[in-house]
């Protein structure tokens, strides 16, 4: 069996700091296998370091995805502003 260092793992509040979130999020991201965790009884819950930067790294965008100098802008329509008659006087 893998021997685990408790130095390497950090408290959800911790984690939770660290992706400006609340700890309920960081217990959706363990549920949902995001993140890895784990836990000793009901109330010591541990993330993994390496867990953390591994889903860091997996949410972290590309800058090139999002920015295109050769791509035109394109201008947003007018949203027609419905008004009442009283408006209008």
């Amino acid at each position: 069996m893998k021997s685990t260092n408790l130095c390497n793992h950090l408290r959800i509040g911790t984690v939770a700091k660290c992706l400006s979130c609340t700890e309920r999020y960081v217990y959706t991201l363990i549920q949902d296998g995001k993140i890895k965790a784990i836990k000793d009884g009901r109330r010591f819950t541990r993330v993994s370091e390496q867990s953390l930067i591994d889903y860091i790294e997996s949410i972290t965008v590309n800058p090139d995805d999002y920015y295109d100098p050769d791509r035109k802008e394109v201008e947003p329509e007018q949203e027609k502003v419905l008004r009442s008659k009283w408006m209008n006087r």
